[in-house]
C-alpha cells in the first residue's frame, strides 16, 4: 500500500509540476504579446481568431474610429488637467468648479466607453460563436483592449506619435 501511495503522489507531483511549467510558457508568451507593438497585438489577435478578410477590415475600422475618438479626448483631458491645476492655485477652492469639471470628465469618460461597448458588440455579431468565445477569453485579461485599441501604455502613444512626425 504504501509503494502505491508513493507512485501516486510522485505522478501527482509531475503532473502538477508539467501544468506549472506550461503556466509559465503560457503567460510567457502572452507578456510578449502585451509588451509587442499596437500593430503586433493587433496581428496576434488576428491571427488566434483567424478572422477572415471582412472580419478584419471590421476589426481595423472599428480599431480607427476608437483611435481617433480616443485621439479628439486627449485635447479635453488636457484642458480639464488644466482647469483643475488652476482650481489649485487660487486662495479658496471653488468646490462647485471642481465638481464641474469632475462631473464632465466623468460624462465623457463614460460616453467614451458606451460607444465603444455599442460598436464593440456590432463587431462580436459578425464573428462565428468559436470566434467571439475566444475573443470575450482575450478581453478578460487585463490591458488587452488598451492594447487592441492602441491606447495602450504611454510609450505607445509617444511611439506612435513620433511616427505620425516622420
Amino acid at each position: 500500500m504504501g509503494r502505491k501511495l508513493l507512485w501516486a503522489l510522485l505522478a501527482v507531483s509531475l503532473a502538477l509540476n508539467l501544468g506549472f511549467a506550461a503556466g509559465v510558457l503560457y503567460l510567457d508568451s502572452e507578456a510578449e504579446q502585451l509588451g509587442a507593438s499596437a500593430e503586433a497585438r493587433f496581428e496576434a489577435v488576428v491571427s488566434r481568431l483567424e478572422l477572415d478578410a471582412g472580419q478584419r477590415a471590421a476589426l481595423e475600422a472599428l480599431r480607427a474610429t476608437v483611435q481617433a475618438r480616443r485621439e479628439a479626448s486627449w485635447g479635453q483631458r488636457d484642458q480639464r488637467r488644466a482647469a483643475l491645476m488652476a482650481e489649485l492655485t487660487r486662495p479658496e477652492l471653488d468646490q462647485a468648479r471642481l465638481e464641474q469639471v469632475m462631473s464632465e470628465g466623468s460624462d465623457q469618460r463614460s460616453a467614451f466607453f458606451r460607444d465603444l461597448m455599442v460598436e464593440l458588440h456590432g463587431f462580436l455579431a459578425g464573428l462565428s460563436p468559436a470566434q467571439k468565445e475566444a475573443f470575450l477569453a482575450m478581453a478578460e485579461e487585463r490591458g488587452f483592449l488598451r492594447g487592441l485599441f492602441g491606447f495602450g501604455p504611454p510609450q505607445d502613444r509617444a511611439q506612435g506619435e513620433s511616427q505620425a512626425q516622420n
